[in-house]
């Protein structure tokens, strides 16, 4: 079974510069842990959050995560969810924060192949060019990140008021109320916001609730119109507008491809 905190620094690289698995992760209290080397989790199925000191994201089936090397990370489920997974020993640049971005069919195809290779690939010329490909076209992708990773405000104050909100995504609260709650001016905590964020406080306030929508669609069984009201939107209509603003898809046909989900049986 796979732990996101099991350490593999012991395994040794030999010819080739990294190896795969499949697993199945399960719910369970987080943990957080630091990994020498960068590696790629991909969802076979359902939704996988994975929490860094800088940033948070949900990752749905379909889109993977680059997690880089020496990066304090904690990986978590809310269902059991089937995981495939690369860790690269070399040839790829370490990288800052979280990456999140679309699995082409090819990225989907090599990960399977290295994933069924499993943590002692063939130590071949072969299996080297493969993975050192598959390197290559991943800083290729990485270069088209999706923006639905949540960043971290740096500052206590901005972090309070910040904090406050995620507690309330169900009620009509905005960034007027988690100034007041921080202890800034609108103006203050709205220029804290883009220094710190890179965003408007709105516009984090609303990413907020569409991850926090993605999860709720993946292990509950509420309907998408309880969800979208427990997300803080007056309606499923409007709750499905920005969630294919941001995801690329709506929540019906979230619900529709995540019904065979391993998650779900």
């Amino acid at each position: 079974m796979f732990s996101p905190s099991e350490n593999y620094s012991a395994v040794p690289p030999g010819s080739v510069p990294a190896f795969g698995l499949n697993a199945v992760l399960q719910p369970a209290e987080p943990e957080w842990s630091t990994h020498r080397h960068p590696q790629l989790l991909l969802p076979v199925a359902g939704v996988v959050r994975v929490d860094a000191r800088t940033c948070s994201a949900v990752i749905p089936a379909g889109r993977v995560v680059w997690i880089p090397g020496d990066v304090e990370h904690a990986v978590s489920v809310k269902r059991p969810v089937a995981v495939r997974v690369v860790r690269f020993w070399r040839g790829l640049e370490p990288g800052q924060g979280l990456d999140v971005f679309a699995a082409p069919p090819l990225l989907t195809e090599m990960v399977r192949h290295a994933a069924d290779w499993g943590q002692d690939p063939p130590r071949t010329d072969a299996a080297d060019a493969f993975f050192t490909a598959l390197g290559g076209l991943i800083g290729r992708w990485r270069a088209s990140t999706d923006d639905i990773t949540l960043p971290h405000a740096g500052s206590p104050e901005l972090r309070q008021g910040l904090n406050w909100l995620l507690g309330r995504l169900a009620h009509p609260v905005g960034p007027v109320d988690a100034a007041l709650h921080a202890g800034l001016s609108l103006r203050t905590f709205q220029r804290r916001c883009r220094a710190e964020l890179g965003m408007s406080p709105s516009a984090w306030l609303q990413r907020a609730r569409v991850l926090q929508g993605l999860e709720m669609l993946n292990h509950s069984d509420l309907s998408i119109a309880d969800v979208a009201m427990r997300c803080g939107y007056q309606s499923q209509a409007s709750f499905g507008r920005v969630f294919k603003d941001h995801l690329g898809f709506t929540p019906v046909a979230w619900r529709a491809l995540d019904a065979g989900s391993p998650s779900r049986n």
